[in-house]
């Protein structure tokens, strides 16, 4: 079975909840710690970026647990400016993390994973402002919006009435 099955049966396997959340709890511990450290070591932070597998997982404190870090892998991969293929990782692979830092906080509020674009070491990477800007873009990009119909629009159903004087009654008839 290869990392990156190993990591899906485990991160899905709902079964046994107990071991699942304690699983996603290690998962998320190993995953601030890896981004603390490579964030904290920028811009000098090459020797924790690139390398092999069982390198990298070891200095980005994931020891030997190659499936915990396959997921590190699928969650960074968005990322990177070059992909990595994960379903294909071997112990052995080389692999470049050439991280685009202004899409990973993007893709990190997009996570909704707030303890991870709050992590402090953000700071030698981007400026306040900078990092403010793309949280504000990341809100602003996904405000929900609805079109409502307005009372004197005209209906949609395509009568020619006024919305107030077609369908609106309709719709509140069944409300």
């Amino acid at each position: 079975m290869s990392f990156y099955d190993d990591w899906m049966k485990k991160s899905e396997d709902i079964s046994d909840m107990t071991k699942y959340q304690n699983y996603m709890r290690e998962y998320y511990e190993l995953e601030q710690k890896a981004y603390d450290s490579i964030l904290s070591a920028y811009p000098e932070n090459e020797n924790l970026t690139h390398g092999t597998v069982t390198e990298l997982s070891e200095k980005l404190g994931f020891g030997k647990k190659f499936d915990i870090f396959t997921g590190f892998l699928e969650g960074i991969n968005s990322s990177l400016k070059q992909p990595i293929d994960v379903k294909n990782v071997t112990a052995e692979t080389e692999i470049a993390l050439d991280i685009d830092y202004r899409n990973l906080l993007y893709n990190m509020h997009g996570a909704k994973a707030t303890w991870l674009f709050k992590l402090d070491s953000w700071k030698s990477v981007l400026s306040a402002e900078e990092i403010s800007e793309i949280g504000k873009n990341y809100r602003r990009e996904h405000i929900a919006v609805s079109e409502k119909v307005g009372r004197n629009d005209p209906c949609s159903c395509n009568s020619g009435k006024k919305y107030k004087n077609c369908c609106m009654h309709k719709e509140q008839e069944q409300a």
